[in-house]
């Protein structure tokens, strides 16, 4: 993208270093989320009995993935954007050591990690609407297929930069694309809809561009897409580590999800409410689940 004469560069490259500072420190909490899910959710599943714990191991795995791929990403950015800015010294300084280490090896390694997190989670919605429309198989290609897509488009966006050697905003706008629509279709399954919606906007700003000509419209441009790039980045893990996190602590399902007539079908589900005799058996059960029989009858007698 040609800059306008019109806008000045030292500005805008004064802003973008401070937004990506921010950015690389706000990482770091973002690692420790991670650690903590990972960390919390082991200690859950090994106080659980060993007949609670079937189908949940493989989460257990998967979210150590994630996470030492998370840190290991912010390691290499924080390494990348230190460099960057302990050799700069000025905002100009800045753009220099900015393009000199575009095709530093840390920082491919760091997209590559991104990469690998994202094929990862995505890897992982698609297995739960899977299992969710198992009854209506036709269901699932859509989502499959656009997964497929998404991790070719990936791979690209990492080994063909543009040629400035900057990643390709194309293919990375026709990535976060991909993204969204299995985020879209996982928001039926379970809640992903921070992923989705940063998504869209970080794949808005990028094919949009800058709205105007000027150095007040190219700060505000390179502000917003430096935010919404982050946040998307930040839930394409946090995302489907959440849903890993309410597996492994045992607030969701890890094999199938609990069906009630056995037909598979429970996206659609009326509420029922038990009212008159029903209630008032429901709720001699209860007591009799938690106070036991003999308690029962003396508070009966009584």
């Amino acid at each position: 993208m040609a800059i306008p004469p019109a806008v000045n560069m030292t500005i805008v490259a004064n802003s973008a270093a401070q937004v990506r500072y921010a950015n690389d420190g706000i990482a770091c909490g973002e690692a420790g989320i991670h650690l903590f899910m990972a960390l919390y959710g082991l200690s859950v599943f090994l106080e659980t009995p060993k007949e609670l714990r079937r189908g949940r191991t493989r989460y257990i795995v998967l979210s150590f993935i994630i996470t030492a791929l998370k840190i290991f990403q912010v390691g290499l950015d924080k390494s990348w954007g230190f460099r960057v800015l302990f050799e700069a010294g000025s905002p100009d300084g800045w753009i220099e050591m900015h393009q000199k280490y575009r095709e530093w090896w840390v920082r491919f390694a760091s997209m590559g990690a991104y990469t690998a997190i994202t094929i990862i989670g995505d890897g992982l919605l698609v297995y739960r609407c899977y299992v969710v429309w198992s009854h209506r198989r036709w269901a699932v290609v859509p989502p499959m297929l656009t997964y497929l897509a998404s991790i070719a488009v990936g791979i690209a966006t990492v080994s063909i930069p543009a040629p400035n050697g900057n990643p390709n905003l194309d293919l990375d706008g026709a990535w976060a694309f991909l993204v969204d629509y299995t985020g879209v279709v996982a928001i039926l399954i379970e809640a992903v809809l921070p992923l989705t919606v940063f998504g869209i906007v970080n794949a808005g700003l990028v094919v949009a561009g800058p709205t105007r000509e000027t150095t007040a419209a190219y700060v505000g441009y390179d502000v917003a897409i430096n935010v919404f790039d982050y946040l998307f980045l930040a839930f394409s893990a946090l995302s489907p580590h959440m849903i890993i996190f309410r597996v492994t602590t045992g607030r969701s399902w890890a094999l199938k999800p609990p069906s009630v007539d056995g037909d598979g079908d429970v996206l659609s589900r009326p509420i029922a409410f038990a009212r008159g005799p029903a209630a008032m058996t429901q709720s001699s059960k209860t007591s009799e689940e938690h106070l036991g029989p003999a308690e029962v009858k003396d508070e009966k007698g009584a």
